[in-house]
């Protein structure tokens, strides 16, 4: 009896170790996978300003740029216009003449989005860029909860 009941607690332990791994694994990917949703699409705003001619805010809303640009514009242009937005639950982007379309996965929720002038140098202004995202969670899980807040500065050239 002693044996089956030192059996059947180590066993419990065993499997109770073995669950609390998978939700701490599946946690950690959870949130590596919004940091990566987060980054690049930080990284395709910040490299399309610096690349832009020059940038206008919206002077209705912080989470809203457009860019004059010379890399995409429709057929007949020199210039075209970049814009960079929040729709929905999504960061979006639109080219001139084009649909948006979203720059962050479906399994993430963009909560907050903000583009702040930093500099007021008329040759190379500077803008700031903070993005606060969450992963989707609907059965409101604690594993699957992941929330990331990033912020990238950038100048035109």
């Amino acid at each position: 009896m002693v044996y089956i009941a030192v059996l059947a607690i180590l066993g419990g332990a065993i499997s109770m170790l073995f669950l609390w791994t998978l939700k701490v694994h599946t946690k950690a990917q959870v949130l590596q996978e919004t940091v990566a949703s987060g980054e690049v699409a930080l990284e395709r705003v910040m490299s399309e300003v610096r690349e832009a001619e020059s940038l206008y805010l919206s002077t209705a809303t912080s989470s809203q740029i457009s860019l004059e640009t010379k890399t995409s514009f429709p057929s007949g242009e020199t210039t075209g216009f970049l814009d960079f937005f929040l729709c929905g639950e999504a960061l979006c982007m639109k080219k001139e003449g084009e649909d948006p379309s979203a720059l962050t996965p479906d399994t993430v929720e963009v909560t907050n989005l903000s583009f702040t002038p930093i500099s007021t140098n008329t040759l190379f202004p500077s803008l700031r860029m903070s993005i606060t995202l969450e992963h989707k969670n609907p059965n409101t899980r604690p594993e699957l909860e992941a929330a990331v807040e990033l912020t990238s500065t950038a100048s035109l050239r």
